[in-house]
């Protein structure tokens, strides 16, 4: 068992693409020699070149050992579960993809886009084409949009919501594990197939609301040349940039079908790829997490 180096807790809160995109940065970190060791609450996570222990496949023994000797600082993902005090009191912690009404469980550490890049308590997400699902484009059935509820959010979207009664041009199919989300949709996907089903022909993203998770899955999304529409967000700002998504404000029309799945959502996915592309690789987000990590040990010395 390691006794020192970074552990990284996953709570089980997390989607499926906010882990692949923790992944990415995982893995960098392993190429760039951090030693790092990643619990994951889920027990799923797609990273490599890094130590991943599934938290539930542990007996009781291994987890009071991993609780009392594993890392010697802790990066907590998402929820904090009860014994997080243990850790808190021996080590080091960090904490990110807080609920917005959950407390900072450790160091905050916020989500960073581009205005944020100097900002030494910020991480920056990773992002990269999974080409095993095929290239932007191929065909994976029919044109259609994908409408997701942020976890999060406890009112969705005026405006995106008249949206969707409108329609957009498209059947919309929603997560299984928000059934009464959008009674107007045709059908229904897990979260775990949902970039996969963003690769396809023809696909849109809907947001009735936008949170840091809801975030990267449009990052996704633009990858795969896929428009969102999304109610204005400082957040999607600073990630797809403003031009990179539809963004729905009291001030102007809504937009149309049409619109949604012509010249202007196609413009606004090339946008936001290519931004994506610049600023949101491995390499930047192992960066920004290596420096956050520096900036604390150096402060707890």
């Amino acid at each position: 068992m390691r006794s020192k180096g970074w552990v990284w807790f996953l709570s089980g809160k997390l989607r499926p693409w906010d882990l692949m995109s923790l992944g990415f940065t995982a893995r960098q970190l392993g190429l760039e020699g951090t030693r790092l060791t990643v619990i994951s609450e889920s027990g799923f996570f797609p990273g490599s070149l890094v130590e991943v222990v599934s938290w539930n496949g542990q007996d009781a023994l291994a987890r009071g050992l991993t609780l009392l000797f594993r890392g010697n600082a802790w990066h907590l993902w998402g929820n904090a579960p009860r014994w997080w005090p243990v850790i808190s009191a021996r080590a080091l912690t960090v904490h990110s993809f807080k609920d917005p009404e959950e407390k900072w469980r450790g160091h905050p550490s916020v989500f960073s886009g581009v205005t944020a890049e100097a900002d030494p308590n910020s991480w920056r997400p990773a992002f990269e084409r999974d080409l095993s699902w095929g290239q932007p484009g191929d065909s994976h059935g029919g044109p259609m949009a994908l409408v997701v509820f942020p976890s999060s959010m406890s009112r969705p979207d005026r405006r995106t919501i008249e949206v969707l009664q409108r329609g957009v041009g498209l059947p919309v199919v929603k997560l299984t594990d928000q059934g009464g989300a959008f009674p107007g949709a045709s059908g229904a996907i897990d979260d775990g197939d949902a970039v996969r089903f963003l690769s396809g022909r023809g696909r849109l993203l809907v947001l009735p609301g936008v949170d840091l998770s809801s975030a990267i899955l449009a990052g996704f999304a633009a990858l795969y040349g896929v428009p969102t529409v999304a109610p204005w967000s400082p957040i999607l700002d600073d990630l797809l940039g403003s031009d990179g998504y539809i963004a729905l404000r009291k001030d102007v029309p809504i937009p149309s079908g049409e619109e949604l799945t012509g010249e202007r959502g196609k413009t606004a996915a090339v946008a936001a790829r290519y931004r994506i592309s610049l600023n949101f690789t491995p390499e930047a987000s192992a960066l920004s997490i290596t420096n956050m990590y520096k900036a604390l040990l150096e402060g707890a010395l």
